[in-house]
């Protein structure tokens, strides 16, 4: 099993954050011999909680971190990102294909729709995204770390709604964008001061 996309040595990315490959599955081998997996993560948080809601959620979380072992790292990573309109494109593919009258007029309407989605709201608007890094120092710790996980995703919404695995073509992206630093940012910073 390749552990990287062909034969060749893993890529200068890899080799700069100690990732010594990512399988199609989005199983992450560091070069320390750990193993981790990324989630696309979906959490109750929310500046207009009631305050009985808050103590529930800190209760919970609390409970959480008591239950999370050592030997699994957890990474909570929050990025700002195009909005995700797979799901609208998706549908709007289906409704073009299902159109029995092929109107050049409702061509060109959802060819405009289709626009609007991928080239404005997924190109132009951010939203929030949260991930987490589950980084266990063996296999079974990683398995471990999964498991508390997944009990906690399957027993309440308090702390964490929905969590999602990434595979290698979702991580790879979030991880580059995660790892390439904040130079070009500061560099922006740098030159609206002055």
């Amino acid at each position: 099993m390749s552990t990287h996309r062909g034969q060749d040595p893993p890529t200068d990315f890899y080799s700069i954050v100690g990732i010594d490959g990512i399988d199609e599955d989005g199983l992450i081998h560091f070069s320390d011999g750990g193993e981790g997996q990324v989630y696309l993560v979906v959490g109750s948080a929310s500046y207009l909680l009631f305050d009985e809601d808050r103590v529930g959620i800190l209760d919970r979380v609390d409970s959480f971190w008591r239950k999370v072992e050592t030997a699994c790292e957890h990474s909570f990573i929050t990025t700002k990102e195009p909005q995700r309109v797979y799901h609208q494109v998706a549908n709007l593919e289906r409704r073009n294909q299902t159109l029995q009258v092929r109107d050049p007029d409702l061509i060109e309407l959802q060819n405009e729709q289709y626009d609007i989605l991928t080239q404005h709201v997924g190109g132009k608007f951010t939203s929030i995204h949260q991930y987490l890094l589950l980084k266990g120092k063996n296999a079974d710790a990683l398995r471990k770390g999964h498991q508390v996980l997944q009990a906690e995703v399957g027993g309440s919404t308090l702390m964490i709604k929905e969590a999602t695995v990434l595979d290698r073509e979702e991580a790879l992206p979030m991880l580059r964008l995660f790892y390439q630093g904040i130079d070009d940012e500061l560099l922006d910073l740098e030159a609206s001061l002055n």
